[in-house]
């Protein structure tokens, strides 16, 4: 699950894209949301947000998966919370995020 690209359709689409009306109305509800997965001890996401919220809304079944067509790119001097950009400039003209990212979209 990606934050950056979701395709819905039309019956679901409302339901996909407002996930935040019970965070906001809620926020109780959520506190413990904010802790890390005790399981895989990692810290939560909006990627894993999504997820939780998609399963409230009884839209987990209706996910799929396809193969990735698309990567994160930077330019010289972005600033990322998780990583730095390589410094290797690709032929799309653009420095590499996530070199996975890249190789899994060609």
């Amino acid at each position: 699950i990606v934050d950056r690209h979701v395709v819905v359709s039309s019956t679901h689409v409302l339901q996909a894209l407002n996930i935040l009306p019970p965070l906001i109305r809620n926020p109780e509800s959520y506190q413990s949301y904010k802790k890390r997965d005790t399981v895989f001890h990692k810290l939560k996401n909006t990627e894993t947000f999504l997820k939780l919220r998609w399963e409230q809304e009884g839209l987990w079944p209706f996910v799929k998966r396809f193969r990735r067509m698309m990567f994160v790119a930077a330019v010289d001097g972005d600033k990322s919370m998780w990583t730095e950009p390589l410094k290797d400039v690709i032929p799309e003209g653009v420095l590499m995020k996530y070199h996975a990212e890249y190789s899994l979209s060609k």
